[in-house]
């Protein structure tokens, strides 16, 4: 077997062999975290007092244009309750509003912010009043760290800690300072309006928790519906005439299940939908495939095809046969698979990357280009030729040479050549003539 064959089989091998453990990492760590031994007594290490540097600014003139300290002072004063009413605003809550642990958590999941907007009553573990302003309430909660108003479905405490949230209240209309008594009957009659507005959005988000878990539930059903039907084993009438199945050959049969359960793993639902590709006429774009059957003589495989309607589902039955026909040993079987397998994988690599397109505008920019660089090679050409045209030939520069006026000098010089090359011609037609040879 080539070693690209060997490397494809331990693929479908090692399918088998993963492990399947899971790796729990437990959480970062996170200011507003609670340790509790006991679950009766919560030991808060959070504050969520803050600090910052006061600054006073002066302007040109060198007067004072901010003054943070005074304004601290001034906030401190105005928007918060004294001790005396803060006290009353207290006892009034735990005597008039009934179970104030189950007040506070409906109104802290109900108002809760983003991210913790999703939090519901029945995972939080406890809250607390931490402090009423004329505008707001605020409201501590504690929630198990691996559920912190998330999405997911944790309805009990779990774990060993803890996280604080907290949660800001605002009031409708803030408390006037109208006297102790009516500012505690004011905060009582806002936080009974709060927790009916409260108590419904959280009845809002618990019929939308139901609904959205009945949706997941439904599409997790016609998937698994779907998965059956496309690994259900095929009709006698969807056999193809070339299918073979191993008679009263146990070995054999029980490859043939393996090999089945091996190609339908996830790792190799690409290749599977390169053969439905590979081995069918489909022209719309095929969702996914699996393997309905491993047969002596081929694989049976079946897509699902994306609709231009999502919920239309189109299943395509593609029968593919091994080239060496039917197979007789599991050795044979397995070879067979692992080719088609293979050849798949093989095409997918040679593909060529597509050229880009280019657009009308780029080709006719290529054009003129070329027009452009045509054109100013025909000038180059026909200057060249005119040049050359121009220049004498030899013959025209030794006739030229020979009617410009010579010197007597010149004159005794070009007549002692011709006399010296008459000579030799006479001697050389004497020498010739006496050869005999003219």
């Amino acid at each position: 077997m080539c070693p690209a064959k060997c490397l494809a089989l331990t693929r479908l091998l090692l399918v088998l062999a993963l492990p399947s453990w899971l790796v729990c990492l437990s959480s970062a760590f996170m200011p507003g975290r609670m340790s509790h031994p006991d679950r009766h007594s919560l030991s808060l290490t959070h504050s969520y007092d803050t600090s910052a540097l006061l600054a006073t600014l002066y302007g040109k003139d060198g007067k004072i244009v901010r003054d943070d300290e005074q304004e601290q002072k001034q906030q401190v004063t105005t928007d918060i309750f004294d001790d005396v009413t803060s006290s009353m605003i207290r006892e009034s809550v735990q005597s008039d509003l009934g179970d104030v642990n189950a007040l506070l958590t409906r109104l802290a999941c109900g108002f809760a912010p983003s991210p913790h907007d999703h939090l519901l009553p029945r995972q939080v573990v406890s809250a607390t009043l931490k402090q009423v302003t004329p505008k707001q309430l605020s409201i501590a909660v504690a929630v198990p760290a691996g559920n912190r108003g998330g999405s997911d479905e944790t309805d009990t405490y779990a774990g060993d800690q803890l996280v604080q949230i907290l949660v800001p209240v605002v009031f409708q209309k803030a408390v006037k300072s109208d006297g102790e008594v009516q500012i505690v009957k004011s905060v009582i009659k806002q936080i009974q309006q709060l927790d009916q507005i409260a108590t419904d959005r959280l009845i809002q988000r618990e019929k939308q928790k139901e609904e959205d878990s009945a949706k997941q539930r439904g599409a997790g059903l016609v998937e698994q519906e779907l998965q059956r039907d496309l690994t259900e084993e095929p009709l006698a009438v969807d056999w193809p005439s070339w299918w073979t199945v191993p008679q009263l050959k146990i070995m054999l049969a029980e490859e043939c299940k393996t090999l089945k359960s091996l190609l339908n793993e996830a790792e190799l639902s690409n290749e599977l939908v390169a053969l439905c590709k590979l081995h069918s006429s489909v022209k719309k774009p095929i969702r996914q495939a699996k393997v309905a059957a491993v047969g002596t003589s081929g694989i049976f495989l079946r897509a699902t095809l994306l609709d231009d309607n999502e919920n239309d589902i189109t299943i395509v039955n593609v029968p593919i046969p091994f080239p060496g026909g039917e197979m007789t040993t599991s050795d044979d079987l397995r070879e067979s698979v692992l080719t088609l397998i293979e050849t798949v994988e093989l095409l997918q690599e040679e593909t060529p990357a597509e050229e880009p397109i280019e657009s009308p505008s780029d080709v006719s920019e290529t054009i003129e280009i070329r027009a452009e660089e045509e054109e100013a090679t025909e000038a180059a050409r026909k200057m060249e030729e005119e040049t050359r045209q121009k220049e004498p030939t030899q013959e025209e520069i030794v006739a030229e040479a020979r009617k410009q006026p010579k010197s007597p000098e010149e004159e005794a010089r070009l007549a002692a050549k011709y006399a010296a090359i008459a000579d030799v011609g006479e001697r050389a037609f004497t020498i010739l003539k006496d050869l005999g040879m003219i």
